[in-house]
């Protein structure tokens, strides 16, 4: 007899840096509504939440999370990384995160304390992935 095992995956994208809660534009059916998004200390308590219920639980930073807000900008997504690291993120792939150059990519994925995934990149020096 097989057994089955439950896993969880949280996804979190287009966080765009707000480091709060903000109001955001959804679309539902045929018109807008407005409702709450995002807060970094709001998503790593809800996330908390889910592990608690769901220990074997995967939890993904799917993108566009270095850049929109202006201590984004100002700091090339450094500002982020500590927030990041606490957030017991499991791993990332990137979108948005190459807005700053390769150079800068290439930090701020050093900072991280989890791993970047499944970019389909290469170095044009060593033409490797």
């Amino acid at each position: 007899m097989s057994k089955t095992k439950k896993l969880t995956i949280v996804q979190m994208n287009d966080s765009h840096a707000y480091f709060d809660i903000h109001q955001e534009m959804f679309w539902e059916g045929d018109h807008v509504v407005y409702r709450k998004a995002g807060g970094y200390a709001r998503i790593a308590a809800l996330v908390k939440q889910i592990r608690a219920d769901s220990p074997d639980c995967l939890y993904c930073d799917c993108g566009d999370t270095f850049q929109g807000t202006f201590p984004a900008q100002k700091t090339l997504g450094k500002v982020l990384i500590p927030i990041l690291n606490l957030m017991g993120i499991d791993a990332m792939t990137a979108h948005w995160e190459f807005a700053y150059g390769p150079e800068v990519f290439q930090q701020r994925v050093a900072e991280l304390n989890y791993p970047m995934l499944a970019i389909n990149i290469f170095d044009k020096v060593t033409n490797k992935p």
